[in-house]
This record gives structure tokens, sequence and C-alpha cells, in this order.
């Protein structure tokens, strides 16, 4: 018997595609009672040159999204509450930034 999730995790480059990913493990995540983490990596490349304030646009924008799909895909009858959690993280570039992430 498959073990219900509890955590999904949707690593995002803030595009189309990886939005339509969110939307999809938001409809999972209601299902099965399961947290989303929205997790976007800065390379060391990339972090080096944003300022404080492009990260915290960076935030936004995942959080927007994030709220926008929460929106789209409104609770059928009977499923979950999620929880949905936003992370930025600097230094990494994707696989690294994934692996740590959930090694946590």
């Amino acid at each position: 018997m498959m073990q219900r999730p509890k955590n999904i995790l949707v690593p995002t480059d803030l595009s189309y595609e990886a939005d339509q990913a969110l939307g999809h493990a938001i409809h999972l995540a209601r299902q099965f009672g399961a947290d989303v983490h929205l997790l976007h990596a800065v390379s060391g490349e990339e972090s080096s040159r944003l300022s404080p304030a492009d990260v915290e646009q960076v935030h936004a924008r995942m959080e927007s999204a994030a709220a926008r799909r929460l929106e789209m895909s409104r609770p059928e009858r009977g499923a979950h509450e999620i929880m949905l959690h936003t992370r930025v993280v600097h230094g990494f570039d994707v696989v690294p930034a994934v692996l740590t992430y959930t090694m946590r």
C-alpha cells in the first residue's frame, strides 16, 4: 500500500510551466492533506548580483504565484486545507538546493 505524502516539493524558476506544476501540487496536497514547499534557487553567480530588494521581489513573485494558484484551485468538498511554504535559497544551483532543502 502506498503511503500518503506529507510534503510535496515544487522547485520553481518562476516560469509558466513551474506555475502549472504548482497547481498540480496544490491539487494533490488537498487530496492527501500534504504541505507544499515552493523552492527557488539562486546560484552563487546570480546571488552575488542580487540586492536584498531583488531577493525580496523574487520572494514576492513566488508568494503571488502561490496565492493565485491557491485561489484557482478552490478546495473540493472534503478536501484538506494545506500549508504552503516558500523559500529562496542562495549560493546553490538547483540540484544541490533541492538536496539541501530535503535533508533539513
